[in-house]
Order: C-alpha cells, then sequence, then structure tokens
C-alpha cells in the first residue's frame, strides 16, 4: 500500500462492494427463511410496501451513493490536510469504518440464520 496511494482505496472499495453484497444476501437469506426481522423501521416499511428484494436492493443503492457523497467531500479535505505524519486520509478512514460496521452486521446476520445466537436476540 506504501508504494500506491490508489491501491489502498481501490482494496478498500472492493470489500466495501463484497461485504455490500454478502450482507444484502445474508439478509435476503434470512429474511426468507422467517429466522429473522428487519431491524430498521425504514427498511421494514421499505419491504412491506415494495417487497423484500427490491426494497433491500434501493437501501443498498442509498448506502453506497451516501457514502460516495462522503467519499469525494473526504477526498478534498484529505488533500488539504496534513499532520507531522503525513497527509491525512479522511478516505481511507472512512472506508475502513463503513467496512468495520459491515462486517459486524454480516457476522449477526450469519450467527442469526445459524442460530448461534440466543432466540430473543433473533427478533
Amino acid at each position: 500500500m506504501k508504494g500506491s496511494p490508489g491501491r489502498g482505496i481501490l482494496a478498500l472499495l472492493g470489500l466495501f462492494v463484497g461485504l455490500n453484497v454478502l450482507d444484502l444476501a445474508s439478509t435476503y437469506w434470512g429474511l426468507g427463511t422467517g429466522q429473522f426481522r428487519e431491524a430498521n423501521p425504514l427498511m421494514a416499511w421499505a419491504i412491506s410496501s415494495i417487497g423484500t428484494l427490491p426494497a433491500l436492493v434501493a437501501g443498498k443503492i442509498s448506502e453506497v451513493s451516501v457514502v460516495g457523497v462522503l467519499l469525494a467531500g473526504t477526498a478534498r479535505v484529505s488533500s488539504n490536510a496534513s499532520s507531522p505524519r503525513g497527509p491525512v486520509r479522511w478516505d481511507l478512514l472512512l472506508l475502513c469504518v463503513v467496512n468495520v460496521m459491515l462486517a459486524v452486521t454480516l457476522v449477526g446476520n450469519l450467527a442469526v440464520v445459524h442460530g448461534v445466537l440466543l432466540p430473543s436476540l433473533a427478533g
């Protein structure tokens, strides 16, 4: 990553896309099996209004759009901000935080579907 600053962002973007696809698939699978319900009230409303898959895809498109706008803003800030150790890469930090949140969500989805968590936590 040190040799090419673009490689770091590309790796994190690839991970972001992959985690989003896995989150969508695991959520769709979990909702389809009836083992859990959507915890987000807005998404639950969208699912009941337009169906599971269209709502999940619309939610992911919205999420990716918001992260894209934030990345565009942080890239501008990152190029203007610096610290004694060099420029601050807010875009990389944002993607790291979002990827950790997605990974935690994915692990939670899979744990519920596979019955690892207590039934009361499954919804």
